[in-house]
């Protein structure tokens, strides 16, 4: 492959020996002259080459890290959200067996002994004051937790979770060797998790806080267990999980490394750096990553924008004046910003290389100019009238001829910055400009191939959504005795809810509301095989308590994702109005016989998929004509707006009451528009599912 110092030393050559022949010492002169200018064009082309290629590459680096971080921001945000599923399920538990004691065999429990530390065996904590001679009952009902804990485990204390009762105990599965052999002077009451969740009233997460026991930055959650009773809810404790940042995220965090320059480190609502890929974190001390974050206006502008948990991508420069691309993405979870930071000029290396090789050639050339110019100076003196003008022209094409290249590629290269990825470098030249014109295609297929691949992906997310709406019933109109709405807005493509009515024989109609744990398409198809058992046992005319005995059964069989599902499930006979139902674990639905919607009443059973052989309780009711029976999944309840704040129970029943005399296709989209309203415009965090019932005359 020839070089541009090889052309241009030729084109050279054959110049001088041209007007050594012609023109003498004088056209020497004008010639090398001519030869400073072209090569002065090729410096000022190759720059502006390098120039277009280092913005190209550069918006493609932010984009590429903008991506980065929403990704790895979704996995940090994963974390998180295990923890809460596996404490959420374990709260539902607990208040089953505090709803049910009948349903659940005392099991002994005791402290634990020297000879049992290390495995996983369910023990207890008291209070200082607390008598647990006067707990015990208590305790061993409770102790059925065990099984569903040991399913938790994880073999790190700060990570399991644990019940802390209101009576003065806590039930776990392991505690540190300094508390061997009984730990008798142990209040969960008086912890952050407990305290925090009690107060609330619902699942909260604690501020940070560095742990005693092994000194990392840690949370804490915890969400209260309630026991309904007539004077209204008494709480019996809060189910709680410690979590450590450092040993959770510490892996997350080091796979965001983009190179050997790149790093990448999580602020919290403070501005502080709390976790940075490969360092340990101390809480209150600055990190040595946090060093760039020291001044200047850029910087100082990105910890803002981080504060103000914004999404976007900038430069800055950090205290030894190097340049940095970064990208910024707010967590869901928590009030904290992940940043992904990689060096510009380790980006750029590329063309920076070929802008520094084109600079050594042109000094070059002009150098080896000079020293030709002086050498034929001597002998060419005489003729230099008549070589002058002959060896301008000659240097004016050679200059144009060798420089073309040079302009095409910046002209193409342009072309690209400016946004057209379906033009390709058209540089034909076998040299060094050749070569970096077929990099930069290459670069631009490898961007429309993942660009593509991100559509297949896409396509196949929808069309699953498609087949899942298309399995909900949409036959509203043939029931002769019932008026049926049902409506079900998945949080992602495919949701895990689901909605259900079909006729048992010619006066009996089902219905059915259903969510499923999580979300995606693991969610979907346990959705799936969920609402197919249900229907097809209920179907058979068998009893309600024996349908949900049998279907639980059969979703329990080969769970190794541990999935679960809530299911309300009710009978209406057209003709005598009777409506049996039963509740696995679901939120109670609302009915409003004539007057204001409230709540009805509910046995509550344990939900489907999580253990074999539970015992499901049915109840009874009478729906009179006109009465209204309202299902729900708790993405209505929970729906959240800007401020974090639920959509409730309370705040249900008012939308409810507001719609009830509308006309049976009109209260779905009013209950719709209730909730989008309160959200305004916050994110849909969960699946919400709504179903309308009402008898007719």
């Amino acid at each position: 492959m020839s070089s541009i110092r090889d052309k241009i030393l030729l084109a050279l050559l054959g110049t001088a020996l041209g007007a050594l022949l012609l023109i003498g010492v004088a056209g020497v002169a004008g010639f090398s002259q001519l030869r400073r200018e072209m090569l002065a064009r090729s410096d000022y082309f190759g720059k502006l080459a390098a120039l277009n290629s280092s913005a190209g590459l550069g918006g493609v680096t932010l984009e590429n890290l903008a991506a980065t971080a929403r990704s790895r921001a979704v996995l940090l945000e994963n974390e998180f959200a295990e923890v809460e599923t596996r404490v959420r399920a374990i709260a539902r538990i607990t208040a089953a067996i505090y709803a049910h004691p009948e349903n659940y065999r005392p099991r002994p429990i005791d402290y634990l002994r020297p000879d049992q530390i290390g495995s996983a065996t369910p023990h207890i904590a008291t209070a200082p004051d607390t008598d647990f001679a006067a707990v015990r009952e208590e305790a061993e009902m409770l102790a059925n937790l065990g099984d569903f804990l040991r399913a938790q485990y994880t073999g790190k204390e700060e990570d399991n979770v644990y019940f802390g009762a209101a009576s003065g105990f806590q039930i776990q599965l392991t505690i540190l060797p300094s508390d061997v052999p009984a730990r008798k002077n142990y209040d969960p009451r008086v912890r952050p998790w407990y305290q925090l969740a009690k107060a609330r009233g619902e699942f909260a997460w604690t501020k940070l806080f560095v742990d005693f026991n092994t000194g990392e930055l840690a949370l804490g959650c915890g969400m209260p267990v309630y026991r309904e009773t007539a004077g209204g809810r008494e709480l019996k404790g809060v189910v709680g999980c410690g979590f450590s940042i450092s040993d959770n995220m510490r892996d997350t965090l080091n796979g965001l490394r983009v190179d050997n320059s790149g790093f990448a480190f999580v602020l919290d609502d403070g501005g502080r750096v709390i976790l940075s890929s490969g360092d340990k974190v101390i809480a209150g001390a600055l990190l040595e990553t946090e060093v760039f974050l020291r001044g200047g206006a850029a910087r100082n502008e990105l910890v803002r924008r981080m504060m103000r948990r914004e999404t976007g991508s900038m430069e800055i420069v950090d205290d030894r004046g190097a340049r940095l691309f970064v990208a910024y993405q707010p967590l869901r979870y928590m009030p904290w910003s992940l940043a992904v930071a990689v060096a510009v000029e380790k980006t750029l290396a590329p063309t920076r290389r070929l802008e520094e090789k084109i600079l050594r050639l042109s000094d070059l050339e002009v150098a080896q100019i000079g020293q030709s110019a002086r050498a034929l100076a001597a002998g060419a003196a005489v003729i230099m009238a008549v070589g002058a003008a002959l060896t301008a022209g000659l240097a004016l094409r050679l200059s144009r001829a060798l420089t073309r290249p040079l302009a095409a590629l910046c002209a193409d290269a342009s072309r690209i910055a400016a946004g057209d990825m379906d033009y390709r470098l058209a540089v034909n030249s076998d040299d060094e400009i050749g070569a970096l014109a077929q990099k930069f295609n290459l670069m631009i297929d490898r961007v429309e191939a993942i660009t593509a691949e991100q559509t297949r992906v896409g396509a196949e997310l929808t069309m699953a959504a498609n087949i899942q709406t298309r399995l909900l019933p949409r036959n509203f109109d043939a029931w002769r005795y019932a008026s049926i709405s049902a409506s079900m807005r998945p949080a992602r493509e495919v949701g895990g809810d689901f909605y259900d009515f079909f006729a048992i024989d010619d006066w009996r109609l089902a219905v059915v509301i259903a969510d499923v744990s999580g979300k995606g398409m693991s969610a979907a198809l346990f959705m799936v095989a969920a609402k197919i058992l249900l229907k097809n046992h209920a179907r058979t005319g068998e009893p309600l308590p024996e349908v949900f005995y049998r279907v639980n059964n059969q979703l329990c069989e080969n769970n190794r994702e541990e999935m679960f599902v809530t299911v309300f499930m009710g009978v209406l006979d057209g003709r005598t109005g009777q409506f049996l139902y039963v509740n696995g674990g679901h939120n109670p639905p609302a009915i409003s016989r004539g007057g204001d919607f409230a709540w009805l009443p509910v046995k509550k059973s344990l939900l489907l998929g999580m253990m074999e052989n539970v015992q499901y309780a049915v109840s009874e009711t009478v729906l009179a004509p006109n009465d209204i029976l309202f299902l729900y999944t708790d993405g209505v309840t929970e729906a959240m707006n800007k401020n974090d704040r639920l959509f409730g129970g309370e705040r249900t029943l008012v939308a409810l009451n507001g719609l009830k005399n509308l006309a049976p296709d009109a209260r779905i989209p009013a209950m719709s528009a209730a909730i989008e309203d309160f959200a305004a415009g916050a994110e849909q965090a969960d699946d919400i599912t709504m179903l309308f019932l009402q008898r007719r005359v």
